[in-house]
């Protein structure tokens, strides 16, 4: 196989991400650091085939993926622990922001 050379590209974008710490393959769910998911019916689990300890990500576009720790620490960093509304729409409903304010 040959090698080319690819560009270089930098990402710039904001994502919602929590790492997974349980993976329920039966009921197709992911409990998360922060909260959980319920993904039954959405194809996610035969595409990313998520495990523990990796990062289940939302971009802003709704697409949901999954990336290793490794390579999702080394490529962002964290924007803001919590929501607010002073920050955004709540992701996380009757938590306090790491800024004080309580989520709607």
């Amino acid at each position: 196989m040959t090698e080319t050379l690819l560009p270089l590209w930098q990402c710039h974008k904001q994502v919602r991400a929590s790492k997974i710490m349980a993976v329920d393959e039966i009921a197709q769910e992911l409990e998360l650091e922060h909260g959980s998911v319920d993904l039954n019916n959405t194809g996610y689990f035969e595409k990313h085939d998520p495990k523990v300890g990796g990062y289940y990500v939302r971009y802003e576009d709704g697409y949901e993926s999954w990336s290793p720790a490794e390579a999702f620490e080394s490529g962002y960093a964290l924007a803001h622990a919590s929501d607010c509304a002073t920050h955004n729409e709540p992701a996380l409903k009757n938590s306090m922001c790491d800024c004080g304010a309580t989520a709607d």
